[in-house]
């Protein structure tokens, strides 16, 4: 009968016992140096996804803003808090610009640790969304990390849209 035939549990096994203990602290060595040598790329991955995870947040919260002061046809406020690396905005039903009492809040929005707020033009750290859409001033806002990378997100005055630049 020829050796290809048999079925598998017929086969004889030799000589053959596993592996060693040998060959086994070989194969962790070797996965060991892989595992040194990706690492920083990894954390530099990581670091980045942060990044854009925050530019991403930003801007995202800047639309649902314009978005709630149409809806409920009161300006909404957007304070901006650079120490704290956070944002936050409520409906100002009266438009005195402050916060009062039964006033609806969203956020504060925070920031990952890595990730700082750099306020390039927002006069009085604030934006105010206007039921029109349209927002106080064409703002920008930088957000930067821990490694330099930096992207400014921009907002219009004419529309109320928030983008980011190039």
């Amino acid at each position: 009968m020829d050796r290809r035939s048999l079925p598998v549990a017929a086969l004889p096994l030799g000589n053959s016992r596993g592996m060693t203990l040998m060959e086994i602290l070989v194969m962790m060595a070797v996965f060991g140096i892989l595992l040194a040598v990706s690492l920083p790329g990894f954390r530099s991955m990581m670091e980045g996804y942060r990044h854009k995870g925050s530019v991403d947040r930003v801007t995202s919260k800047l639309f649902l803003t314009r978005q709630l002061a149409v809806r409920d046809k009161v300006p909404w406020v957007v304070d901006l808090d650079v120490a704290n690396r956070r944002m936050s905005a409520f409906g100002d039903t009266n438009s005195n610009g402050a916060w009062d009492a039964g006033e609806d809040t969203r956020g504060p929005w925070i920031m990952y640790d890595d990730v700082n707020l750099v306020n390039v033009s927002w006069a009085g750290n604030r934006v105010i969304f206007f039921p029109n859409g349209r927002a106080s001033q064409t703002a920008d806002l930088q957000i930067v990390d821990n490694n330099a990378r930096s992207r400014t997100v921009r907002i219009s005055s004419i529309t109320g849209n928030a983008e980011v630049l190039p």
